[in-house]
């Protein structure tokens, strides 16, 4: 009689047959064997974020590898990746899983789970997983609402907020980078350049769109605030004074009716 058949209610079949000949570990804190395990013989290589990384490096060794798992391509050296978590109870496991299952989470074949008590410490994982999964799904659902430019500045947005500046960076030169020509697109471009640190186009565009949508408060609010944040008080003014002219002929429009 098989273990399937004697003990069936533990007994999980695995979802993919991977080669596990040999097995290589790599301290997180160590970018620089990154290459070498790429490169090497091993089947699996797992890349540790617990006991191989001291606790002041713990954060970097997070960053090392979401970067490593992100530029290199593993798959095609037909490697197994697992990242090795701090355990359970320290500070650092809940942001290890968040911060690698939605940054690289399609790169990650496994998680390594230490120093496990109980079938419910892996519980915990697999929920915050799910959640992790059903947070990325409602995530995409609403940048698909989006307009294309929406999308990516506003992905750019929660990257950085994130501490993903290279990501970041890459959604906001996504957004530049499209071609519609409309005055959302331009708001869109304008911020995006705003955001990667060039202030003379950021200017270009929101000038743009508020030339395409005069009745548009909103980039002319944020083209002032570009302007006393640059010191430049006389631009911002002219635009000032284009707000509280359409301001009171609303309230003129309103008293009339």
């Amino acid at each position: 009689m098989v273990l399937s058949e004697i003990m069936s209610h533990l007994y999980f079949k695995p979802k993919k047959t991977r080669l596990h000949r040999s097995e290589l570990a790599v301290p997180g804190s160590s970018p620089q064997m990154f290459e070498k395990a790429l490169n090497s013989n091993a089947d699996y290589v797992f890349l540790d974020l617990e006991d191989a990384v001291s606790p002041n490096d713990k954060v970097t060794a997070r960053k090392n590898i979401i970067e490593a798992l992100g530029d290199l391509d593993w798959r095609e050296k037909g490697k197994t990746i697992s990242v090795r978590i701090n355990s359970l109870d320290t500070h650092y496991m809940y942001r290890d899983v968040i911060d690698l299952m939605e940054n690289v989470g399609d790169k990650i074949d496994t998680l390594l789970i230490p120093k496990a008590g109980s079938s419910s410490d892996v519980y915990m994982v697999d929920c915050l997983l799910s959640q992790i999964e059903e947070s990325k799904k409602y995530l995409l659902e609403f940048l698909s609402k989006q307009s294309s430019y929406a999308g990516h500045y506003y992905l750019g947005l929660i990257f950085a907020g994130e501490g993903y500046v290279k990501e970041a960076l890459g959604e906001f030169w996504n957004c530049i980078e499209l071609t519609q020509d409309d005055s959302v697109s331009d708001y869109y471009r304008g911020m995006s350049y705003h955001h990667v640190g060039n202030m003379k186009l950021c200017e270009k565009y929101l000038k743009l769109s508020i030339a395409k949508d005069p009745e548009d408060l909103g980039a002319i609010q944020t083209l002032i605030q570009l302007y006393e944040s640059n010191g430049e008080g006389q631009k911002a003014y002219e635009y000032y004074e284009q707000i509280r002219a359409k301001k009171e002929t609303l309230r003129s429009m309103r008293e009339t009716m």
